[in-house]
């Protein structure tokens, strides 16, 4: 863990973010899917996967679309 850490004191992180807390997230997330990705192949560079892992929003994305549908008694009030 230490060594992940490490590396993610190097990358360029978004403002506001712990590298050790990422790094952390990283080895939790991986650790419990057994260090496998995608259609379960075994991961070959981890630093390449913690780089990329670095570049992704994680942040939950609001729906810019709203749910309502406008209707004609809509239109007619006052």
């Amino acid at each position: 863990m230490d060594e992940i850490v490490e590396h993610f004191n190097t990358l360029e992180l978004k403002p506001g973010t712990a590298a050790e807390a990422e790094a952390s997230k990283f080895y939790d997330y991986y650790e419990s899917k057994g260090w496998v990705v995608g259609n379960k192949s075994k991961m070959k560079n981890w630093r390449a996967a913690a780089s990329g892992w670095s570049k992704r929003d994680f942040s939950k994305k609001v729906n810019s679309r709203s749910n309502y549908i406008a209707n004609e008694s809509d239109y007619n009030q006052k």
